[in-house]
């Protein structure tokens, strides 16, 4: 049964994340919250992976994990922008249709 109360937890943390990246982008800067908000994330999770973290050998990984992180900031900057300038109403069903998105693509590919 504690599957339930993370369940609960990860669904208030998840409303709560909402709100207060709407408050917070109300007057703040897309970039520069975007850029905050992974630097913490990043330390918050590096510690996590370093018993783990092996660097990639050759060139292909390289290449994958640049243009990832290109994506991961380009998604951060959209999405911040997004609760800038979109009511929240219109801008959070249109956030979780990602989960549809993977399903479909998940078919697709796997």
């Amino acid at each position: 049964m504690p599957w339930l109360w993370f369940a609960i937890v990860a669904a208030v943390s998840d409303g709560c994340k909402g709100i207060f990246h709407r408050v917070v982008m109300k007057t703040e800067s897309p970039f520069a919250y975007a850029l905050i908000e992974n630097i913490l994330t990043a330390i918050i999770f590096l510690p996590i992976l370093a018993g783990e973290f092996v660097l990639p050998s050759g060139v292909t990984p390289w290449i994958i994990v640049f243009f990832s992180s290109l994506l991961w900031a380009a998604i951060a900057v959209i999405g911040f922008t997004a609760y800038k300038f979109t009511p929240v109403s219109l801008k959070e069903p249109i956030g979780q249709a990602k989960i549809i998105f993977v399903y479909f693509l998940s078919i697709i590919f796997l």
